[in-house]
């Protein structure tokens, strides 16, 4: 998954995630320069994210909202809107990921990565003041990736399942 995120000084940042391992391989990228880091994460129950890289691990408090991600560590915090252009690298694939059709918490997470699932088949179920609305297969098909977690608020928007022939 790729995304490209602008901070309010203007500045860009893309950033992508890939499987690896038991987490992700994070790269990312603000001007010339680029970062990697194979990281593990997972939500708490007080909404935080904990992530674990190189053997250090960091709470990270993050706050989605419409039209921004907040992230907060060690009393810094930072405020970055997605930019729409980085859509534009995914209109083919586009049919083949599964959004949030609303701000909520994500709170069933029915599949997995490589999981084959058939038409109909609820795969993410996303709450909203006390309304539930599940994400269901298109068509049959497999599962490529799962962005979510039980427990993650989620934006408007933001891709949950990724989804292959």
């Amino acid at each position: 998954m790729k995304r490209l995120f602008r901070s309010p000084a203007g500045r860009h940042l893309e950033a992508s995630t890939h499987p690896a391992g038991a987490g992700h391989r994070v790269e990312l990228r603000q001007a010339d320069e680029a970062t990697q880091a194979d990281v593990v994460g997972r939500w708490t129950a007080q909404g935080d994210l904990l992530v674990e890289s190189n053997g250090i691990i960091r709470r990270v408090a993050v706050t989605v909202a419409p039209g921004a991600t907040w992230l907060s560590h060690r009393g810094h915090t930072w405020r970055w809107t997605p930019v729409e252009a980085a859509r534009s690298g995914k209109a083919a694939h586009d049919e083949a990921i599964l959004r949030a059709p609303m701000t909520g918490r994500v709170v069933l997470v029915h599949v997995q990565p490589g999981e084959a699932v058939v038409a109909g088949q609820p795969l993410v179920v996303v709450e909203a003041m006390k309304m539930e609305h599940a994400l269901r297969a298109p068509r049959d098909c497999t599962v490529a990736q799962v962005w979510c977690v039980v427990g993650q608020l989620v934006d408007t928007g933001q891709d949950l399942v990724e989804l292959s022939a």
